[in-house]
């Protein structure tokens, strides 16, 4: 079962390879050997359609249905990035194991309209006024980002903590990054750190401030990560913690939510 696992591993960094142009591009956090990495950016680039043979197979010996449903989302990306381009309903169940619905039209004029509503002004289209107060709130500096996220966390951090027991020394950082194709995302480092990284090639609405670090970081992504992997939820502080052996995508679009190999030991602290 090993040797599934690492070949699930390597079929993850081939193909974000072929997908971002290197083993370690943005869309795939990796967190096993770095001699699989090293071996994969050096090795030629593979072809798609062979990725989408090697996952088949992986598919047809998946020790969880959990993960074979990672290995069949691979494939559809492999798939995508041979050339083919299925219906989006069945892309969308390959990718997400979702049915993909129709949307009512009443949906999107009833959401214009509270959004009519909302936005200050009466004069132009709804369109026009939207991109009048995107630019109003629009962070000129964004060097001044990360002390603004600082903020956002201990409020956000203080307001959770109210709900559910947080472990003491956790640390949410801010970082900004270029050349990636998110506008925002949270990482779990490990040893109760997390990092919120944003893009700052992408201009900054303030007013979605509390939203984006209140999703990425406390109480979303990154803190409920922390406490899956520490135990925190018990309130006895950090008794454990899970050291993974693999690697977690997310923001891919063509991937379930996030990804790991399992074979991972707990250690008691």
């Amino acid at each position: 079962m090993e040797q599934w696992h690492r070949d699930h591993a390597m079929l993850a960094l081939r193909i974000n390879r072929l997908a971002t142009g290197g083993a370690s591009g943005t869309a795939l956090i990796y967190r096993g050997p770095a001699e699989w990495a090293a071996a994969v950016e050096a090795e030629p680039p593979a072809v798609a359609g062979a990725l989408a043979e090697e996952a088949e197979r992986l598919m047809e010996c998946a020790p969880t249905a959990y993960l074979a449903a990672h290995v069949r989302a691979v494939r559809a990306m492999a798939r995508h990035l041979d050339g083919e381009r299925p219906p989006l309903a069945e892309y969308g169940r390959e990718c997400l194991g979702l049915e993909p619905r129709w949307v009512p039209e009443e949906v999107f004029e009833q959401a214009h309209a509270e959004l009519d509503a909302a936005l200050p002004g009466h004069s132009g289209t709804l369109a026009d006024r939207l991109r009048a107060w995107q630019e109003a709130h629009t962070l000129r500096d964004i060097g001044r980002l990360p002390g603004l996220v600082d903020r956002a966390v201990a409020e956000t951090r203080a307001r959770t903590g109210t709900i559910v027991p947080l472990p003491p020394g956790e640390v949410v950082e801010c970082r900004l990054v270029e050349g990636v194709g998110f506008h925002g995302a949270g990482h779990y480092e490990g040893d109760l750190k997390s990092t919120i990284h944003i893009n700052r090639a992408i201009p900054f609405n303030v007013a979605d401030l509390l939203y984006l670090v209140a999703h990425e970081g406390h109480p979303g992504t990154s803190p409920s990560r922390c406490s899956r992997s520490c135990g925190s939820g018990t309130g006895s502080g950090c008794g454990s913690c899970c050291r993974r052996r693999s690697c977690s995508a997310r923001g891919w679009g063509w991937w379930p939510r996030s990804w790991c190999s399992p074979g991972t030991r707990r250690r008691r602290g």
